[in-house]
Order: structure tokens, then sequence, then C-alpha cells
């Protein structure tokens, strides 16, 4: 019985390569049946025995929800805090860029499609976006801050940055990350 509990936990995705220090890519099992599915979107045990630091746990926490037509594209965004991203219903295109000029991964760009049962921890100092690939995609991310106004949206179609949005649909994006900086103004803006 211990044997089939231990299966059923969120583990790390060993295949995955990841090119950004800190970044931690898990699954958790997903159990359907007729009346749809069940997983454990975030259990804390679980999540620090596979690498995510006990102290995204401690003081602020916010826990946000998006829903997002086919195409749209959120980001890049940078608020200098860690997240946590489960999806809920849907199909994503997640893209990263590490913007901690201190980090032997510095300006490596990764990306991943993700799916209900995929958790992706991002650290703090790294811009994330996400592009969703389906109709009423439901993302749910835990945020180790308070939401800023003021924080820092880059163009997340900045040629510069060349990020693989998937671009055979319709691209949907906010004006405040239509007309965000760009990503040589957000390397000069990390580093001061």
């Amino acid at each position: 019985n211990k044997k089939k509990k231990e299966k059923q936990k969120m583990e790390r995705n060993k295949e995955i390569k990841i090119n950004i220090k800190d970044i931690v890519v898990l699954e958790s099992p997903i159990h359907k049946d007729n009346r749809g599915y069940f997983t454990e979107n975030w259990r804390k045990d679980h999540l620090i025995e596979n690498g995510v630091p006990v102290n995204f746990f401690r003081k602020e926490l916010q826990n946000n929800v998006s829903l997002s037509k086919k195409g749209v594209i959120r980001g890049m965004h940078f608020q200098d805090c860690p997240k946590l991203f489960t999806v809920v219903q849907g199909k994503f295109r997640m893209c990263f860029v590490d913007l901690r000029e201190n980090s032997e991964t510095f300006k490596n760009v990764f990306y991943l499609d993700v799916k209900p049962g995929t958790i992706v921890y991002m650290p703090s100092g790294v811009a994330n976006g996400v592009q969703s690939l389906e109709d009423n995609g439901y993302l749910n991310y835990l945020v180790k801050c308070y939401y800023d106004p003021k924080y820092v949206s880059m163009n997340p179609l900045d040629e510069d940055l060349n990020l693989p949005w998937v671009k055979d649909i319709k691209l949907i994006l906010s004006e405040k990350d239509k007309n965000g900086i760009s990503y040589k103004e957000m390397l000069e803006k990390t580093r001061k």
C-alpha cells in the first residue's frame, strides 16, 4: 500500500532539460473518472522535497488565476519574486528569461508546454510569460509578493529576445504588455 502511495506523489520531471538555475518542473498525478479529474495542485511537503525553497511559503503569498483565450500572451512580467504555476485547464507555452546578472544562467531562455498536472517553480530574478494554446485556459499561480501595478512588463514580441511563441495562431496581448519595455531596456533596468 505504501508503494502505491509513493507513486502518487508529485515528482520532478527529470526528462526536461532546464537551462535556468533554480527553476523546478514537477508532475502531479492526474486522477480521471467520469466526473472529470482530480490532482494535488500544490502540496508544501512534496514541493520542498523536490527543490522549492521552504521560505517560498513564508510571509507574503498571493494566489492568482487567469482565464485566457487561445493565442493570449501574458508577459513578459518581472516582479522580482518567486512564483509557482499550475494549470487547471488547457495547454500553455511558458517562457522564462534569467535576468539575474550574478547567475551562471544569466540571459538564458527556457520554455516548455504545460498542461494540468504540471507544476513550475520560478525563482526571483526571472521574467515570465505564458501563451494559451487553447480556449478557456486556466492558469493558477502563487506569487511570493503582493500585486503592485508598477511591476515591469517587457514586450514579449521583442525581436532581440525572439521568444519561441506559437505564431500560427492569432496573438492577443494587453496594451501594457504590447507597450512593455524592450529586452535591452530590461537588462539595463535590472542592473541598477
